[in-house]
């Protein structure tokens, strides 16, 4: 006896929809994820989405991207260029918040205490 095909028509395509609809039935989806699971620090840039609450633009091609600084006025600090004979160069540096394009690392202890 042939084993059935899925050209046996509307059979074969009403047993998947039942099994599709079967499995909902039996096993619901859940929507208990935690919330706080995926929450955004605003402390942390992340450039490569476009977030920069501190100012920058978070684009391509050499610029910045900051985060909010923290309360003793450290803040985190991404930058790109491109150095000659090296190429493009990104960095994460906890620096003072001076307003400046080139702005002093910050000592230990800065950036929440993670410098």
């Amino acid at each position: 006896m042939p084993l059935p095909t899925l050209r046996t028509g509307t059979a074969a395509a009403f047993m998947a929809v039942g099994a599709v609809v079967g499995g909902l039935i039996t096993h619901p989806p859940t929507a208990g994820a935690d919330p706080t699971t995926f929450a955004v620090d605003s402390h942390m840039p992340n450039p490569a989405v476009g977030w920069c609450p501190g100012g920058g633009d978070g684009g391509g091609g050499a610029g910045f991207c900051d985060g909010q600084p923290y309360a003793d006025n450290t803040k985190w600090h991404f930058w790109r260029a491109f150095i000659p004979f090296k190429g493009w160069t990104t960095k994460l540096d906890c620096v003072f918040n001076t307003g400046e394009l080139l702005q002093p690392l910050a000592g230990p202890g800065g950036c929440g205490g993670a410098a």
